[in-house]
């Protein structure tokens, strides 16, 4: 999933969390689909190309690194956001650097450890990584609870390597290190038999396959019908939330001839 989808989905399940209001959800929700009208309008304008890596990282990072600044000192609801952001956002997407470092001494990355998604997508590597950056990130918040920004962490590092699951055409190492099985969903609808092969598809290709990427820089369709349909999801939830509270009005009581008050004719 590119880093303007995986925004989208921290947004939504911090919203479904508590952890963002609805309107806070909402206002991410019109920005992505403001960036898919924005990136609809180039890619039927301008030749496939890393254009378009450029967009949505911009598109992601501009308006996150934006609330790294604004929220690391906010109130608590919004840096448990934060955190679950951290852990979705910064720290899966910027271990790629040990498949770079890799790189420099191997022409190719074999199977295994070292595989071509990343060293560290993983649910175990995701535990280490949040255990080590919870007291710095506590620190720079000024929080006791470290357990709780902990647990933001980690939801976020697994929501990012549970919608890679779905949307990416690179397998993930689900129990490494104790078992090299991998898998990716994305390849049920490449199948030759398969109903919906429209989501296995790329919706924009960034560039051919590469060195350090053996099969290019893709966003698949399932990738923008999976954020539409959790924004959809949240949105019901509101509008459920909304009915179930609204105050039910109590029956209107018609006196009676017994009963205090009336009077007799």
């Amino acid at each position: 999933m590119t880093p303007i989808g995986h925004l989208t989905s921290s947004a939504v399940v911090a919203g479904s969390t508590g952890m963002l209001k609805p309107k806070e959800v909402f206002l991410a929700l019109a920005w992505y689909i403001f960036f898919l009208i924005v990136f609809g309008i180039l890619k039927a304008n301008i030749a496939p190309g890393m254009w378009g890596m450029h967009v949505y990282d911009t598109f992601s990072d501009v308006p996150f690194y934006l609330l790294v600044i604004i929220w690391m000192r906010a109130r608590p609801r919004r840096q448990l956001a934060l955190a679950l952001g951290i852990g979705n956002l910064i720290l899966p997407a910027y271990s790629h650097l040990f498949d770079k470092m890799f790189l420099w001494f191997m022409d190719r990355l074999p199977e295994g450890m070292f595989r071509p998604h990343n060293i560290l997508h993983s649910p175990m590597a995701g535990l280490v990584l949040c255990t080590l950056c919870t007291p710095l990130l506590c620190w720079l918040m000024k929080r006791q609870d470290r357990l709780a920004i902990w647990g933001a962490l980690m939801i976020g590092y697994l929501l990012h390597i549970t919608v890679d699951t779905i949307t990416y055409d690179y397998p993930i190492y689900w129990l490494w290190p104790f078992s090299d099985y991998h898998t990716t969903f994305i390849t049920a609808f490449q199948q030759p038999d398969a109903v919906s092969q429209w989501l296995g598809n790329p919706y924009f290709v960034a560039s051919p396959p590469v060195r350090n990427n053996p099969q290019g820089y893709i966003m698949y369709s399932s990738e923008v019908l999976l954020d539409l349909l959790l924004g959809a999801f949240y949105t019901m939830i509101v509008a459920f939330r909304h009915i179930a509270n609204k105050p039910e009005h109590a029956p209107r009581l018609v006196p009676t001839p017994d009963s205090p008050g009336s009077s007799d004719a």
